[in-house]
């Protein structure tokens, strides 16, 4: 499977390259992603699979044709411990777009596919998930973000459930990009609550509903022409040790390019 996902991300560039340089309208990004930990709505994503947890390399290839709002990814997930094993690919669709100067509309689909080694007795954490999200900013930089979350696992005994998150965040430009190859540089910072709905395994509740974390974080984006460099820094206060049975802090920096 690592070699097939490889793959298919090695041809993708090849083709939307291609394509760009044929002036195809094909919109292409790749992008990798350094973090210290893999939190998940909460969750430690690395953890919860019965791995260590610890540092992960991910990288995503986004593919759309300009001029529209429809997107497609495959992203992976390598967890960096003694094994460097691949543990998650997500495939993905997405329409994101504006309503408004002011207010942005979006909507997805991913899927989970989980690729972590499995015993005789366990079963797999693949999932589906389907998103909405309402996205409101202000001139001066302000946002509110509201978001749903429906999560579908795939194993048999858990039920659906649903995330809803509510964001307040604020960026600010440093250097303001002079130029097409200009350099320049924002500052975001952001804080988000997150209520879950109850979740159930075989009819036992094994999470109830509620808030269940608090996330704190801020990033900077240093853009030069089509490279984006992202550092960020992440702070969670777990309100339901069923989630998460720590505080997590992490970090991570995220290097992308538009073709």
């Amino acid at each position: 499977m690592l070699r097939k996902t490889l793959l298919g991300m090695i041809a993708s560039v090849w083709i939307a390259t291609t394509a760009s340089s044929q002036e195809v309208p094909v919109q292409l990004e790749v992008s990798g992603a350094f973090l210290t930990q893999y939190i998940w709505n909460g969750f430690d994503r690395v953890e919860a699979r019965g791995l260590e947890s610890g540092p992960v390399v991910q990288p995503q290839v986004t593919v759309g044709m300009r001029n529209s709002p429809l997107r497609a990814h495959v992203a992976g997930s390598f967890v960096v411990n003694e094994q460097s094993e691949l543990h998650e690919t997500i495939y993905g669709v997405s329409v994101v777009r504006d309503a408004t100067p002011l207010t942005r509309l979006g909507l997805g689909y991913n899927y989970y596919d989980d690729r972590v080694a499995l015993g005789p007795d366990e079963q797999s954490a693949d999932a589906h998930e389907v998103w909405g999200s309402l996205e409101a900013r202000s001139p001066v930089g302000s946002r509110i973000v509201l978001a749903a979350k429906w999560e579908k696992p795939t194993r048999e005994g858990l039920d659906p459930f649903t995330l809803f998150l509510g964001e307040l965040g604020y960026e600010v430009p440093l250097l303001p990009v002079v130029g097409p190859g200009g350099f320049g540089l924002d500052l975001d910072v952001s804080t988000n609550v997150i209520y879950t709905t109850g979740m159930k395994q075989n009819d036992v509740e094994v999470l109830s509903s509620g808030f269940t974390v608090w996330q704190m974080g801020a990033a900077a984006s240093l853009k030069s022409g089509r490279v984006a460099v992202i550092p960020s820094f992440n702070y969670q206060v777990t309100l339901k040790d069923a989630v998460n049975d720590k505080n997590p802090v992490w970090g991570g920096v995220t290097v992308s390019y538009a073709f």
